[in-house]
């Protein structure tokens, strides 16, 4: 396998305000990136039976176009009151990726394979609006109260087109057995409030946020169109405490429940044909991750020095993973499922060194334990992950900087797959 790789970038923004006074405020903000790559592949594949005979051989040389652009906007009105200093947020955001895909695959036959070409042309448009109401006062400098909700669509169409190409007519054949588009749209109602109180040294927080996702497409294919509805209403708790140990230190302990939505991607069940041996497509009926996490987070500081250890677990028993299955026919089928149990624990330290107004330095590291496991597929896999990474800049005199950083890392761990190298920036 060999690549090589053209990109091409280009990106514009804006921000603007208005403040007729000092208790209201308008905003405005924005920016659009674009962006190319061209990719040409040279890869061979080789298959040999259980008697290790080879059976098949074949060169690929692959063209691959994506383009993948994005934009992003938000315009927010922002009311403080006189009476209790709370501030009231109206606030719509825009937000879009129309992307694309072109990939032509070249079979070149060695042994026991036929000439192979085939086309494939994807488009994929997602469009994400929110509108967003948010109040937050503090009371008697000891009470904090916040309230909110938040509507959220994303609209998202995929439209494709798949050929072959006919070496005895030597003309392209319009393959629809490969394709299926799909129109898609998620609904997303959500509602939160908390409550916080600040003792002398200790400072409480607790809340709860509810959510209502409502998913609905149609997916079109040469079999027939597919219709297909799924909703999710998750309540998500969390909790914060802060203690201030001394002027100088502080230890914070923190819960909550995360949500992490499939993206569209994930869902669409549109089959890409990576190689003729090699397909992959999304899922549908994918559901929402839940995990809970604790995460506990001590931080003090010195003269010079300043120091932060923060120990993180979570646990999830619905994690999406990419899962592929090898067929009789030999054909490798990659999908997403909600199949794995997840566990993951890390302690992570930073330290920082500031001797003089010239010169700092700050090194870190963390060391993770993850782990997988698959009831359907009675699959296990676990393993280490760790990095560190030190930076430090110094003050060379008339205006001069001179800056310095660099970092390793390893073990990149999933259920199907175990990566032991070192990678180094």
């Amino acid at each position: 396998f060999s690549s090589d790789n053209n990109y091409s970038t280009g990106a514009f923004s804006l921000e603007a305000g208005y403040e007729p006074d000092s208790l209201n405020l308008i905003t405005l903000s924005g920016w659009v990136n674009i962006q190319k790559m061209l990719s040409h592949y040279d890869i061979t594949e080789t298959f040999w039976n259980t008697d290790h005979v080879k059976t098949v051989e074949m060169l690929e040389p692959t063209v691959r176009t994506n383009r993948y652009n994005t934009f992003s906007g938000e315009l927010a009105y922002q009311k403080t009151f006189r009476n209790d200093g709370g501030i009231l947020t109206f606030s719509y955001s825009i937000d879009g990726n129309p992307n694309s895909t072109d990939n032509n695959i070249i079979v070149k036959p060695v042994l026991n394979y036929p000439d192979y070409h085939r086309h494939s042309f994807n488009t994929e448009h997602t469009i994400q609006q929110i509108s967003q109401i948010d109040y937050f006062a503090t009371l008697r400098k000891k009470h904090q109260i916040e309230a909110g909700g938040k509507y959220t669509l994303r609209s998202h169409v995929a439209d494709s087109q798949d050929e072959l190409w006919d070496f005895e007519a030597r003309s392209w054949v319009i393959d629809n057995s490969n394709v299926n588009d799909l129109d898609y749209k998620q609904h997303i109602f959500a509602a939160y409030a908390s409550y916080g109180y600040k003792f002398s040294k200790v400072t409480l927080k607790a809340g709860t946020r509810m959510e209502y996702t409502l998913n609905r497409g149609l997916s079109k294919s040469a079999s027939g169109d597919i219709t297909f509805d799924n909703s999710n209403f998750n309540i998500v708790p969390y909790f914060n405490a802060a203690w201030q140990i001394d002027p100088k230190s502080s230890l914070a302990l923190s819960y909550t429940r995360r949500l992490d939505r499939p993206s569209v991607s994930y869902l669409n069940p549109f089959i890409f044909e990576e190689s003729p041996y090699s397909r992959m497509h999304g899922n549908p009926d994918l559901r929402t991750v839940v995990s809970d996490a604790l995460t506990l987070t001590y931080r003090t500081v010195g003269d010079q020095w300043d120091l932060m250890a923060r120990t993180y677990g979570s646990l999830c028993n619905n994690k999406i993973e990419y899962l592929s299955v090898v067929g009789s026919d030999g054909v490798k089928v990659s999908t997403y499922e909600n199949a794995v149990v997840y566990d993951h624990i890390d302690c992570m330290v930073s330290v920082g060194w500031n001797p003089s107004g010239k010169f700092n330095l700050q090194v870190s590291g963390d060391v993770g334990y993850n782990s997988y496991y698959a009831p359907t597929l009675d699959q296990r896999n676990g393993g280490w992950n760790w990095y560190v990474s030190a930076s430090g800049n110094a003050s060379l005199g008339r205006g001069a900087t001179a800056f310095a950083s660099g970092g390793a890392y390893g073990g990149d761990i999933t259920l199907q797959r175990t990566y032991y190298g070192v990678d180094y920036e």
